[in-house]
C-alpha cells in the first residue's frame, strides 16, 4: 500500500528525530512540542499547552467534528543525550 505523503511523513519523522529532545532537556522537548503544536494547528486543531517546569509542557489538541473521539500520546524525549546528537550521529 502506498502512503499518500510518504516524503512529508518522512521528513517530519527526520526532523523530530534530530532535535535534541533527551529527557533532561526540557528546553529541547518543548521545542519539539512547540513543532507538533504548529504542526496540529495547521491541520485545524484547537490546541493548549499545559505548562510544565521540569520536563516538556503537555499538549492537549482537540478537533471538532461527528467523528469518533481519538487520543494521542506522546513521549517527546529520545533516550541519546544531547552531546550525541550535536556530534551529529543521526544526521
Amino acid at each position: 500500500m502506498l502512503i499518500k505523503n510518504r516524503d512529508q511523513i518522512i521528513s517530519m519523522l527526520e526532523i523530530m528525530i534530530n532535535m535534541d529532545s533527551a529527557s533532561e532537556y526540557k528546553e529541547g522537548e518543548d521545542t519539539l512540542g512547540g513543532y507538533l503544536v504548529q504542526k496540529f494547528c495547521s491541520l485545524g486543531f484547537e490546541v493548549k499547552e499545559d505548562i510544565k517546569n521540569l520536563y516538556g509542557n503537555y499538549i492537549i489538541c482537540k478537533l471538532n467534528g461527528k467523528g469518533a473521539n481519538t487520543l494521542i500520546i506522546r513521549h517527546f524525549n529520545i533516550t541519546l543525550a544531547k552531546e550525541y546528537l550535536r556530534e551529529g550521529h543521526l544526521r
